[in-house]
């Protein structure tokens, strides 16, 4: 990180201002990048792009759903040995998978670590 060059499409703006921060970035073994993102409402929302960040697509984190839910996602992860498994947890524990590199989502369950 010793430089950094903004991209032209994660200025707020060019996204529909669907996001006021990153929380956290994950990339996959073979280059999906997955952006952790919340609102000024505290939506959480997952942004995916397979061009190193050239270009960014919005991916439902719940299923039917183009809004996140009322809490902030905080970490996303993809597995090292499946560039396709990807798992993050949000502001109530939900622990939410994705078996297609973060096109779709669901919620697997709550976390016992988190009470």
């Amino acid at each position: 990180g010793k430089s950094w060059t903004l991209l032209p499409l994660t200025r707020p703006a060019t996204v529909g201002e669907r996001w006021s921060h990153i929380s956290h970035i994950a990339i996959s073994t073979d280059g999906v990048v997955l952006a952790a993102t919340s609102d000024h409402q505290r939506n959480g929302f997952i942004f995916r792009s397979v061009d190193a960040g050239q270009s960014w697509g919005l991916f439902p984190v719940y299923t039917g759903s183009t809004m996140g839910p009322k809490n902030m996602i905080h970490k996303v992860r993809f597995d090292p040995a499946n560039p396709n498994t990807a798992l993050f947890m949000d502001d109530y524990a939900n622990v939410t998978h994705s078996s297609d590199g973060g096109v779709s989502w669901n919620v697997a369950g709550k976390s016992s670590t988190c009470k």
